[in-house]
């Protein structure tokens, strides 16, 4: 099968030197270090980081406040992850620009932010035309910020901005490669392209021999157990029992709700003994769990609670679910 497509024709220089650009810095934190996973490094992820770009961390909330402002029109969730996808990769962008600014020293100074902010039309007094603390403040108050938070946003805009500006300065380039671009901005490229779809017993032939070379090498293995051993916490967890659950409560026990409320000490055992005989006479209990329940959040799933420990349950439930299970003989999950 051919595919016959125009490659850069449409492309301006200074798009395609961008371009360029941003592919070799990416290139170069990817082979430097950027892009490599290593095992000790993983439980020193910050959970409230969304991205790291080089030496920055770019905030979970800052990704939020970026989906809540332009993700609020969303009418479907394939949109809306259409919208956090562009997000990232502008975030990525942004974030690689700005890495580079600082290497190669492209930095903002104070006195230029200064001139920035003192002179925006955004933080002007009306009546003098003057720059205005309170304006300011009033602003960056209305967005969510702290005053030092604003700063370095407003810094971080800036650098990319003068690194951008300087990615699109006039570039004068010898007449041999000025042909050469030309070329290839009105060559018709033809590819030739074959789509393999390999089985699942192919695939997992192919992981299975993979994961044997890994663990043949004793370097691999070593470092796998040092990281086991330091992270065992992390692999284990205390056993957790599955409960289906009816509770029949009444109106002075503590937190009743709903039918609850209208039910004696005396009515409520009565109910109890009720539905306990017709569990013995056959009728499922899921049935029961969900029409006769207190329990709301029971009663909506059929009784079912989940798996639950002492991390999720208080410890006189906890304890009479352990002493029933012994004598019905459960199996801890």
């Amino acid at each position: 099968m051919a595919f016959r497509g125009r490659i850069l024709a449409n492309m301006s220089p200074q798009k395609l030197i961008l371009t360029i650009i941003i592919g070799f810095i990416a290139f170069t934190f990817i082979f430097t270090g950027f892009g490599n996973v290593h095992l000790s490094s993983l439980s020193s992820v910050d959970p409230n980081t969304a991205l790291v770009v080089g030496d920055q961390k770019i905030e979970i909330s800052r990704f939020a406040n970026l989906m809540s402002q332009y993700g609020a029109a969303a009418k479907s969730p394939e949109e809306k992850n259409a919208i956090a996808s562009q997000i990232v990769n502008q975030l990525i962008r942004e974030g690689i620009l700005l890495e580079e600014a600082r290497n190669i020293g492209w930095n903002v100074s104070d006195k230029e932010l200064s001139t920035f902010i003192r002179t925006s039309p955004l933080f002007l007094d009306p009546a003098t035309n003057k720059f205005s603390y309170d304006t300011f403040k009033q602003y960056y108050e209305s967005i969510g910020m702290t005053e030092v938070d604003f700063y370095n946003n407003i810094k971080e805009k800036l650098e990319i901005q003068k690194i951008q500006n300087l990615i699109f300065m006039p570039v004068v380039v010898p007449d041999k490669l000025a042909i050469e671009q030309n070329t290839i901005n009105n060559t018709d490229f033809y590819l030739e392209y074959a789509v393999l779809n390999p089985s699942l017993q192919f695939l997992e032939k192919k992981i299975q021999t993979e994961t044997d070379l890994f663990l043949k090498n004793k370097n691999n293995e070593a470092q796998i157990k040092n990281y086991y051993d330091s992270h065992k916490k992390n692999y284990f967890r205390k056993s957790q029992i599955k409960v289906e659950s009816i509770l029949i409560s009444y109106k002075t026990a503590q937190r009743a709700q709903g039918n609850a409320l209208n039910k004696n000490q005396w009515e409520a055992l009565k109910q109890a003994k009720n539905i306990l005989m017709q569990i013995q006479k056959g009728k499922k209990f899921e049935s029961l769990a969900s029409q006769d329940n207190d329990d709301l959040v029971a009663k909506k799933n059929s009784g079912n609670l989940g798996f639950v420990d002492e991390s999720n349950i208080d410890s006189v439930s906890l304890d009479a679910i352990e002493k029933l299970g012994e004598k019905i003989n459960i199996q801890k999950l």
